[in-house]
This record gives structure tokens, sequence and C-alpha cells, in this order.
């Protein structure tokens, strides 16, 4: 098989804007977090919806990691027992899998979980080399050698993998392979090496016209692909005075406690926390407070349509929680221990007489409240509007 690389050289540019706008020539978004606004929830969303993910105590899921949706299913990663749980889509098990070990169809740990179609799942095991693909019934369709890379995409004939530190002799960034050739984006930025990886939510996702979309947590960039796999475009996102520098992200990359001090302290934006592809634009999120979290709302052109700094939930009166977990076409969604919700539920609507018919958390809280005292999951869902 002969192999071609081919060099592409990004640019990220230093110079923004003085207002939240885009800079056409340079990729770059420039955001005043400090133009944020309050808004009502109906300002923001067509509906709120709450589902309880149900699963028995002798089988829990243990730390739910990544969460993966179709029209009639929720797939959920439980991190700490390498399982896999299979909901349909108001919260009922249907299916569980664990295949502990090391053979044929076997895992201990795993590195990506994706669907293929909408009713298969794939995994990705990395300290194996193999990617395994099952059915919703936990049936092994197909196991496959794999490269080991932080993060993989699967395209249909097509593979775009992530090395955070850099692959082959150019040390690049992305590598796509496939039958005809290795083709290499992005190089290595200096200092990488310093950073110590984490665990991501999201990894490459699938826009509306099938682009594929990757934040990078590292630099706060995201990578455009176009749906053979091949690098489109780049964007860096600047947040001006709450924005930290490269030299000192390296400086303090490998020492966690010092890292961590250093972004409360001085108020500064370690890394974008959500970036989704939506129906009618993309989706960001960033804080440099942890308690109050900044979604900013971009059309198609990247202009910034909304900032918003606070939410007041007049649709249901619960207490939101500004948080983007996960999505799903155009809901934005988060995960509640359901104790949690139970007590929050209580405390705000305790003598109060409710309509527990024709209001979503109403007739959500009365059908579920039993279950809702032991160790669950709620998804809070929102569906957003159209901006």
């Amino acid at each position: 098989m002969k192999k071609h690389l081919n060099f592409f050289l990004y640019a990220i540019i230093s110079s923004f804007l003085i207002s939240c706008s885009k800079d056409s020539s340079s990729n770059a978004i420039r955001i005043d977090l400090d133009q944020g606004e309050a808004y009502l929830a109906s300002e923001i969303f067509e509906e709120l919806d709450y589902v309880l993910l149900d699963y028995p105590d002798e089988k829990p899921i243990v730390n739910a990691f990544k969460m993966l949706f179709t029209d009639d299913h929720i797939i959920v990663e439980s991190r700490e027992n390498a399982s896999i749980f299979i909901f349909d889509n108001v919260g009922n098990l249907e299916n569980m899998i664990r295949n502990y070990g090391d053979g044929p169809g076997e895992f201990r740990i795993f590195d990506g979980m994706s669907l293929v179609g909408n009713d298969q799942i794939r995994v990705d095991v990395g300290y194996l080399k193999k990617s395994l693909v099952f059915d919703f019934k936990g049936n092994l369709l197909e196991e496959t050698k794999n490269q080991i890379a932080e993060f993989v995409y699967h395209g249909q004939d097509f593979m775009l993998k992530h090395f955070p530190y850099g692959e082959l002799n150019e040390q690049y960034t992305f590598i796509r392979t496939s039958e005809v050739d290795t083709v290499g984006f992005v190089p290595v930025r200096k200092g990488t090496e310093q950073m110590i990886p984490f665990g991501y939510v999201h990894t490459y996702l699938k826009g509306p016209s099938n682009d594929i979309y990757f934040l990078e947590h590292f630099t706060n960039n995201v990578y455009f692909f176009n749906q053979d796999g091949y690098l489109r475009d780049s964007i860096v996102f600047d947040f001006g005075k709450y924005q930290t520098d490269w030299e000192t992200k390296v400086r303090l990359g490998k020492d966690t406690k010092a890292y961590t001090e250093y972004f409360i302290e001085n108020k500064k934006i370690s890394y974008v926390s959500s970036f989704f592809p939506l129906p009618f634009g993309y989706f960001l999120s960033a804080t440099y407070d942890y308690k109050r979290p900044h979604w900013i709302f971009l059309d198609f052109d990247l202009n910034i349509r909304k900032m918003i700094s606070g939410i007041e939930n007049d649709i249901d009166q619960f207490p939101l929680r500004q948080l983007s977990w996960t999505y799903h076409e155009d809901w934005i969604i988060y995960q509640m221990d359901s104790r949690t919700f139970f007590n929050s539920y209580v405390e705000t609507f305790q003598g109060q007489s409710v309509d527990t018919k024709n209001v979503n958390l109403h007739a959500f809280f009365n059908q579920k409240k039993d279950v809702l005292k032991e160790e669950k999951i709620v998804l809070v869902k929102m569906r957003l509007k159209q901006f």
C-alpha cells in the first residue's frame, strides 16, 4: 500500500476584532463574555422535558459518561464498570452490554463509543487495539484491528484519528487513513506534551450537512472536516481578558492542583466545555467562574446571535442548571442525581397546588416520585428555539 503525506498548514491569528464578531480572513472568533445577558427560559426554549433512567440496583450505572441518542433509544456509557446501557426513549432499560475480558468481543475498559446508523454501537478498545460493533441486543457484529489513538472517527471507507502529541515523522495532530493513502493535518503545537490528557465527553461530531467537527480542548480550536474526512477549515475562539495564554497552560500543564487554582483565582477560561452543531447553527459553552457558564449561539456563518449568562425558568419554575452535558438534534441535555432532583422539586413546590396532568414536570414527578428517591439518573432536556 502506497502512502502519501500531504502537508496542511493552519494559521492561528493573534489579532482579533474588538467586539464579538467573526474575522472572515483569519477564522478567528472574538468573544466578550461581559456582553452576556440573562434570559427567561421561554425566550430560549420551546419546551422542557424530563427522563428517568431506570436500572436495577444490582446492575448500576457508575459514572455515567458519554450518552448517545437516536429517535427511539438512549445509550449510556457507564465508565467505572465499562458497561453500555441501552434504554428506550422514555428511560426503560432494554439491554446492557458488559463483556468483561480480553478475548474476542470482550473489553475491560474502552476509549470511545459511537453510533453506526441508528441500531448499532461501535466501541473502540485502545489497549487491545481493536474496534467492536454490537447491535442493540448485544450481539457482536464486527471486530477489527485498530491503531492506538486518543479519538477515532470511523468513516465509510476511512478513519480519522486524533493524536494530541503528534504522529508520524512530521508530528501531525490528525491522521486520515484509508486503503489508498495516509494524510496528515495540523502540525502539533510545541508544548502540548506538557498537557495532561483527560476524557472528552464529545470528540468527533457530525453536523446537519454531514461535516465532521472536532473541539480541541487544549487550544479552544474547532476543526471542520468534510464528510470524506479531509480538513476543510478551522476556527479559534479568543475570550479576551478571560483567555489564558499558551505559555501559561504549558507551564501549569502537569500540575493539576496549580492548574485548577490558577483558573479559579484569576478568572480565566481553561477550555471550551461544549461545542455542538445544531440544525440552525452552533452552540458553545465556556466559563471562567465554574458556577456561571456562558452559552453562545452562532449561525452557520459564525456570527454571534445570542450570549446567555443566566436563565430564569418561567416555563415550569424548576431550578435549571445552565449545563450542557450532551445534545440531540435541537435539545441540550444534562444529567442529575435523581435524589437531588427529588429534593429540589420538593423544596421548590412544597405547599403549592400543581397540575400533575398537563405540565411535563409535575406529571413526571407524580409518576416517578417513588423511584426518584433511589439512586438513579434524571435527564433534563431543553429544546432550543431557533435563533
